[in-house]
């Protein structure tokens, strides 16, 4: 459950895990450590993340990068935890299999490329269609369905069939938009 992060005269030496020993000559140098509960605190601190980056030897840390314009989901054990701003942030892998979802909320364009419909008056018309969504809330569009974007291409399709498929040739080509 636990973890060492071992300085030596102030700067970032090694990361040590659990049930492993290192060895320190005191004399030579100011060695500390400080001992993180990873399962209490899971995600590794913004000011350790840089000090990690630099020593470039971290096996225990997972890193993920949420863009602008972008939000993370962190689960922990298949759970959510938070809802993480754009940044760099990073996790302690033996603190129950971090994992960080990234959902775009910028305004994205789907494009569903040649319906075959029948209209009322048994016409058959060959339609694309083009939308576009924003997700507001990624929360709920991660955990509502599993894959939002194919649930919002079948939504337009059906709604598409159904529309058209109520009216005739004329009424559609008076109404194009």
């Amino acid at each position: 459950r636990e973890a060492a992060v071992v300085s030596v005269d102030g700067k970032l030496h090694s990361i040590v895990g659990p049930g492993k020993r290192v060895l320190f000559w005191k004399a030579q140098a100011n060695v500390t450590a400080e001992v993180i509960d990873f399962v209490a605190n899971p995600e590794v601190s913004a000011a350790m993340l840089v000090a990690v980056e630099r020593l470039s030897q971290s096996p225990m840390i997972g890193r993920a990068v949420v863009d602008e314009g972008k939000a993370g989901l962190l689960f922990i054990d298949n759970k959510l935890v938070r809802v993480l701003a754009p940044g760099k942030y990073g996790f302690w892998l033996y603190s129950g299999a971090p994992r960080v979802d990234v959902i775009d909320l910028r305004r994205q364009a789907i494009d569903v490329q040649g319906q075959e419909i029948l209209t009322k008056d048994k016409v058959s018309l060959r339609v694309n269609i083009l939308a576009e969504f924003q997700v507001v809330d990624p929360v709920k569009a991660r955990q509502s369905v599993k894959d939002f974007q194919e649930h919002l291409h079948r939504a337009l399709q059906l709604a598409v069939r159904q529309t058209l498929g109520k009216r005739t040739l004329e009424e559609v080509l008076a109404e194009k938009t």
